[in-house]
């Protein structure tokens, strides 16, 4: 799994997930959520699959948890912690509901009526990280922040209470997962050029900023992709 600017909530009704990562393995609780990662880490999990997996927006998770996010940063945490009898209203939901379709509507039903009207983002707040979103290739954080009218440390703030990170490695994490969109899904091997057309300094700043996000280099990632690909062809 490579680190995204979004997170998750894991509810797992099978066998124990393990996440391992710089050598280190941890068995998830069976409903958890991970804060922003820096890095790689990988899922290891073997027996019967059945995890349903709720997705937010960068900003979308602060009004269930009602804690800054930045408190989560690279950390995985039970549910039952953060909200209250998490667990067994849970359990009693999935205990309760026949197919899947069912399931989702519950939870969906159930995840509604967690949210605090109270920690909602203000529009003021949606509109700065959506016109920071939208100008991200264009301005470095000091130049946006300038133009917005924001002072940065405030911009700052906001970005780890709603989001966990700076709005700068945020920034980072969109323009790898942009050159991880275009490798994967485009013939290119041009690293010089992709480093200068995603607002990398030079090649080097590029293979590091990379190998920091992946834990290989763009070459070799590439040749594990296309072997990979011939696994799946044959």
């Amino acid at each position: 799994m490579l680190p995204v600017n979004n997170m998750d909530f894991i509810l797992n009704f099978s066998d124990p997930i393990t996440y391992c990562s710089a050598g280190k393995a941890e068995e998830i609780p069976r409903y958890s959520f991970t804060g922003i990662k820096r890095q790689n880490y990988t899922i290891h999990q073997a027996g019967k699959l059945n995890t349903i997996g709720v997705s937010f927006f960068s900003a979308g998770l602060h009004p269930f948890l009602k804690i800054p996010l930045s408190e989560f940063t690279n950390r995985t945490v039970e549910l039952d912690v953060v909200i209250g009898r998490f667990n067994s209203t849970l359990d009693g939901i999935i205990g309760t509901t026949g197919s899947v379709e069912q399931q989702i509507e519950m939870l969906e039903a159930y995840f509604l009526r967690l949210i605090s009207r109270d920690h909602v983002p203000t529009d003021e707040i949606f509109r700065l990280i959506n016109t920071f979103n939208s100008n991200i290739h264009n301005l470095d954080v000091g130049t946006f922040c300038e133009q917005y009218g924001i002072n940065q440390r405030k911009a700052e703030r906001i970005f780890s209470r709603y989001i966990g990170i700076t709005p700068k490695f945020f920034k980072r994490l969109d323009r790898f997962q942009g050159v991880l969109n275009r490798i994967l899904n485009e013939k290119y091997d041009d690293f010089t050029s992709m480093a200068y057309e995603n607002d990398y300094y030079d090649q080097s700043h590029f293979i590091k900023d990379f190998k920091s996000f992946t834990g290989v280099s763009p070459s070799r990632f590439m040749k594990e992709k296309s072997s990979m690909r011939q696994a799946l062809k044959y």
